[in-house]
This record gives C-alpha cells, structure tokens and sequence, in this order.
C-alpha cells in the first residue's frame, strides 16, 4: 500500500517467510502519484482538478466525459 515504506513492507514480507508462509511474495514498486478515487470524484464533480491530480487523468475525465463532467 502507498501508506507504507518499502522497508515497512519488506519487514513484512520477512516475516512471513519465517512462518514458513507457503508462497513466494514479490514486491512491485509503484511509481504512480498517489491519489484516492474518492479525491478524483469530489474535484471531478465541482470541475477543479488540484495539482495531486496528473493532467492526462484530468483530460481522460473530461474527454470521456466521467463523473459528470
């Protein structure tokens, strides 16, 4: 999750491998902004988009015509 470090996350991983944890666990580094899909409706539904919204999601809403724009 965007909440944690990746060193939080691999503590994790970690721990699970020393429970014998059955299955192989492989990190994937995301580096995407993160911005919650409630945040994206609420600007989306007064039409002003802050800065934390990249501009081709805000062009892909208005081109497709999302959230009632």
């Amino acid at each position: 999750r965007d909440d944690h470090t990746k060193e939080w996350l691999e503590d994790r991983i970690d721990e699970l491998y020393d429970k014998n944890f059955p299955v192989i666990v492989k990190l994937v580094e995301n580096q995407n902004p993160h911005i919650s899909s409630s945040k994206i409706r609420n600007e989306a539904s007064v039409n002003q988009f802050s800065q934390s919204v990249p501009e081709r999601v805000h062009q892909y809403i208005l081109l497709h015509h999302l959230y009632g724009t």
